[in-house]
């Protein structure tokens, strides 16, 4: 959010609080002369890019004021959390863009790498960019993934033997194993309209009912609240 102390008023806001949003907006406003900013975030950074000539105002960077400030308005926790708190801000601050210091984990990998880029937030678009900079198989990976998903949403089977045989140098490789193992059924899937995503959203909701039930649900009662009458009728004629 930018504001416009002087007038207390809101002016923009941006779609992400990342500071390279916070950059390219400052950089479109060259007049501005003072900014008063949060202390974290990388904003400091932002600010000297693009205005390198404004004064900037910079929150409580001691964490000891800090906590005395933040007594006075009724906060009752220790010196400790505050100072360390300060203390991981100030490590942020110091290494802009640089990779997180706790690497993500492999699920989390591999989620970014399987999700559209338009979906991506700004942070993790950037997280993933040097990850695939440093490990560039993954960069092939994402790419093949990306043509994978096109190849299902625009039910072009044709493609599949082309894309089995890049994809299986790839890490990919037990993957496309098993879509040559059954390999009829897998080109049947991207040129019909059917698949298990009904039967997999009718075993959540058989899984809830149980639960529901504690557990103690026998077959003959389940059926009884799972499958519509009619079923039963055409079952018994």
């Amino acid at each position: 959010m930018i504001c416009d102390l002087e007038r207390r008023q809101i002016i923009d806001i941006l779609p992400d609080p990342e500071a390279t949003s916070v950059e390219a907006w400052l950089k479109a406003h060259p007049d501005i002369k003072i900014i008063p900013r949060d202390h974290g975030g990388g904003y400091g950074h932002a600010v000297t890019g693009a205005l390198a000539g404004a004064r900037q105002v910079a929150g409580c960077r001691s964490g000891a004021e800090l906590w005395r400030r933040l007594q006075v308005r009724g906060f009752r926790g220790s010196s400790r959390v505050v100072a360390e708190w300060t203390t991981r801000r100030r490590r942020n601050d110091a290494t802009p863009g640089s990779i997180p210091r706790k690497c993500p984990s492999a699920r989390v990998i591999t989620r970014f790498v399987t999700m559209a880029r338009d979906q991506l937030s700004r942070s993790d678009a950037i997280l993933v960019a040097k990850i695939e900079a440093t490990v560039p198989a993954l960069s092939v990976v994402r790419d093949l993934v990306d043509r994978f998903h096109k190849m299902i949403q625009r039910r072009r089977s044709e493609e599949l033997p082309a894309w089995l045989e890049q994809a299986r140098s790839t890490t990919l490789a037990s993957f496309v194993n098993g879509l040559n193992a059954d390999h009829e059924a897998v080109v049947a899937a991207i040129v019909e309209p059917w698949s298990n995503g009904q039967i997999e959203g009718q075993i959540t909701k058989l899984k809830l009912m149980k639960r529901q039930m504690y557990g103690r649900a026998k077959l003959n009662l389940l059926k009884a609240r799972l499958i519509h009458p009619s079923i039963h009728t055409l079952h018994q004629m």
